[in-house]
């Protein structure tokens, strides 16, 4: 459906002046890109704000994305996959941040934090096939995720002591990347072999 979409609009512009018949597989590519990250954005709105869990979810997509753009991660093969692997990972997150109690959320979130740094430090980033990096480009990605996640460990270390549920909305975004790289890892090593 986005897809269809994407090359209607590159279509329509075309037909209309707009872009040169040469740019519209650019365009729609790009359009494409578009519709799937706002449709996605609007997902995760929606369920953040019927769940009632706005905050944290705002604290831990931003961990997450934060650390995506130059960690790297896991890619769904379809729209429809992304959108779905979202909604997954949204749910658990609310469920255990509804559910665990404060002791729990201040062990996992330390728990959580020594194993996504020790994971971003080792994998990232993690290279997409459809996007190869070269070697100057692989160590300001690097270093950029590595900056991140000593960031968010600091937020997390500060509202451990303040309010754990910070630490610990921030620590599963942080996590959720080193669990998304994990993946796309697994993923390419499957492709390959």
């Amino acid at each position: 459906m986005i897809s269809r979409l994407a090359k209607s609009t590159a279509c329509f512009f075309v037909d209309n002046k707009i872009i040169e018949e040469e740019d519209a597989e650019v365009y729609s590519y790009g359009m494409e890109l578009l519709l799937s990250t706002v449709f996605n954005f609007a997902v995760a709105i929606a369920i953040a704000v019927i769940t009632r869990s706005f905050i944290p979810c705002l604290v831990n997509l931003t961990a997450f994305l934060t650390l995506r753009v130059n960690a790297g991660g896991y890619h769904a093969d379809t729209h429809l996959g992304c959108t779905m692997t979202l909604v997954s990972v949204m749910l658990v997150f609310i469920f255990a941040e509804k559910n665990i109690s404060e002791t729990a959320m201040y062990f996992s979130s330390l728990l959580m934090l020594m194993l996504s740094n020790t994971i971003i430090i080792m994998l990232s980033p993690v290279e997409h096939p459809n996007k190869p990096l070269d070697e100057d480009m692989k160590i300001r990605l690097r270093n950029k995720s590595v900056l991140w996640a000593g960031i968010w460990t600091v937020f997390c270390i500060v509202f451990a002591i303040f309010d754990v549920h910070y630490c610990f909305y921030a620590a599963s975004g942080v996590f959720t990347i080193a669990l998304a790289m994990i993946a796309e890892k697994i993923k390419r090593k499957e492709k390959i072999g």
